[in-house]
């Protein structure tokens, strides 16, 4: 009897249960993705987060999606991301920035195909979503302090060191009930050893 071939891991792999495709388009809706790259590309350098931060935004107009915050790590990437008042499409939006910063640096097999998402139902839950992403570096052993690690952002953290993400001047900022909608969080932790990470692939 021949024996099987084990079949890779990407074969067996089930997706978990995935939400209606309006959660990911409804106007205001907030949105943690997570990619990663395939081995062995290296993403924490100046010219992929640049051309990352290119991406996003470029992408972000064509398809009604803003930038709060991102981290990038040598192998994957954190963004936190809210659809416009009118709407957007995240799911486009995810596939418009990896195929474009992948271009962008000349790698063709740079990401993993699909997503992780993570789906903020409350300020509170933004707030934890960004003080996770913001300390993964300190997590993984990068860096001592979040503020200290060169390739992660937030618009409501002037002490973090990324390249930011602009906002075009002919858009407002988004706004929720009077207040700017990415007000996450004065002091972020260095992340919650237990933050909750309930996530879904897409």
């Amino acid at each position: 009897m021949r024996p099987q071939r084990a079949r890779p891991r990407h074969e067996t792999r089930q997706h978990p249960a995935r939400l209606g495709s309006e959660s990911y388009t409804a106007p205001g809706a907030r949105v943690s993705i997570t990619f990663r790259a395939l081995s062995p590309n290296r993403l924490d350098t100046p010219s992929f987060v640049h051309a990352l931060v290119g991406a996003m935004t470029r992408a972000g107009l064509r398809h009604g999606v803003s930038v709060g915050a991102y981290c990038v790590m040598p192998d994957h990437v954190h963004i936190l991301v809210m659809t416009g008042s009118q709407g957007g499409d995240i799911t486009w939006w995810v596939r418009v920035v990896k195929r474009e910063t992948a271009r962008a640096v000349g790698v063709r097999a740079l990401f993993q195909r699909s997503f992780w998402d993570r789906h903020a139902r409350s300020d509170e839950d933004t707030t934890t979503i960004v003080e996770y992403l913001l300390g993964n570096p300190v997590r993984a052993g990068l860096c001592v302090g979040w503020h200290d690690w060169p390739w992660s952002w937030s618009c409501d953290h002037p002490a973090s060191k990324g390249p930011p993400v602009p906002w075009e001047p002919d858009r407002e900022r988004p706004q929720r009930d009077g207040a700017a909608a990415w007000s996450v969080c004065d002091h972020p932790a260095d992340g919650p050893a237990g933050a909750a990470d309930r996530q879904s692939e897409r």
